[in-house]
């Protein structure tokens, strides 16, 4: 059972009342009960729905896509064809739908994000050049709509770090692309056809721009690391007329060591960017608000409780209406996730997520995804790096 620790009133593990999340352990074995474990490492990068089906489906309740990628770039592993796995809720309980594959992929479900019949799931190709792939809901299963790619289908651009997706718009970044520039390519969709958007690039080499992205309507933002060092960047683009795309700002870290964009979240009008490496890598989350066409920072959010010198906390974001989710996957070296609610125009800290299962850096909150009061939590190395997710309910 996950532990959660309420930071409004007492401290320390509650054993009772809406803090104690009772479903957790049953939910964390469905997601870990050896799907493929010999084959498939490394589960653990999470993307969740909670609202709307498709139509027809016939189901009830929302939707979570668990990916286990397999172990890529790491002398010593080979290379395996990944996979990704689609959870329905019902009540309480949560049951595996579908396991999502694609035939000459590997480490597919390097990334993924789903957005209510759309799931957006990235892998390499057989030449090793980078590959985004669409699948959609209908009826009772999932079938492959589309296959990105960029046009250089580079193996060293690494396209498809990142996706992120909003109705029918995909953005995927290729932080590599032009000797380290980086690139982020947008994506619609008309009828059942896909084609490229934009092009958004960055501005010089060693910039890695893409190292993350996040798109909200006609908001998409992306993080950028320069001179492959700790300094980095945000760049806001809006959306223009028709299927332009425009820099409306550039957010600057003036630190150069927080590694400030390495994550970000964006709702509507609200911001937020992780700087995991700020104050000597305890991190740090910095709120934007949007008036007009400019963002101005509204707070900075950090642990003042004894937090892990190499905690990580930003390290990972999600957002949901007031609620926001932070993964800092290296606190305590188990690792551990903290909600922050909205209240007026300020933040504050309410809940912390221990790691149920803790094992020396099973990195859990290293992915991180929330909808409502649920939030689907990833552990990759957990189980000797089969990985596992586990599902809380916060109060």
């Amino acid at each position: 059972m996950a532990c959660v620790s309420r930071r409004e009133g007492t401290d320390g593990c509650c054993t009772g009342g809406p803090e104690r999340i009772s479903d957790t352990k049953a939910a964390q074995g469905d997601f870990e009960r050896g799907h493929d474990r010999r084959s498939i490492r490394r589960m653990g990068r999470v993307s969740y729905i909670g609202h709307g089906h498709p139509e027809g489906s016939g189901r009830t309740g929302p939707q979570s896509l668990i990916s286990a990628p397999g172990v890529q770039g790491i002398p010593g592993y080979r290379n395996v064809a990944g996979a990704t796995y689609v959870f329905a809720r019902s009540g309480r309980a949560w049951h595996r739908q579908m396991k999502l594959t694609a035939r000459g992929s590997s480490s597919f479900g390097y990334s993924i994000a789903i957005s209510g019949r759309i799931a957006v799931i990235s892998g390499s190709l057989s030449d090793n050049a980078g590959a985004v792939y669409i699948f959609v809901h209908s009826g009772r299963t999932w079938h492959r709509q589309a296959t990105l790619t960029d046009s250089d289908r580079s193996g060293n651009d690494n396209f498809g770090h990142q996706v992120a997706i909003s109705g029918t718009t995909v953005v995927v970044s290729a932080f590599a692309a032009n000797n380290d520039a980086g690139a982020v390519y947008v994506f619609a969709r008309s009828g059942v056809t896909w084609h490229m958007q934009a092009a958004l690039h960055g501005v010089r080499s060693d910039l890695f721009f893409g190292i993350s992205v996040a798109i909200s309507d006609g908001t998409i933002v992306v993080g950028a690391q320069r001179n492959a060092g700790d300094a980095g960047d945000a760049y806001i683009f809006a959306r223009g007329s028709g299927s332009t795309w425009h820099l409306q700002e550039r957010l600057v870290d003036h630190s150069n060591t927080d590694n400030f964009g390495w994550s970000e979240a964006i709702s509507g009008k609200t911001l937020m960017i992780g700087a995991p490496l700020a104050k000597g890598g305890v991190g740090a989350i910095y709120v934007y608000k949007r008036s007009g066409r400019h963002w101005s920072r509204t707070a900075r959010l950090t642990l003042p409780h004894g937090s892990a010198k190499y905690g990580r906390f930003g390290y990972s974001i999600a957002v949901s209406r007031s609620r926001m989710l932070i993964g800092s996957p290296y606190q305590q070296a188990c690792g551990a996730a903290y909600e922050f609610v909205r209240s007026g125009s300020s933040w504050h800290e309410r809940v912390q997520v221990i790691n149920p299962g803790c094992a020396y850096q099973d990195f859990f909150g290293i992915a991180i995804a929330l909808s409502g009061k649920t939030a689907v939590i990833g552990a990759p190395d957990a189980d000797k790096s089969a990985g596992a997710a586990y599902v809380v309910d916060l109060p």
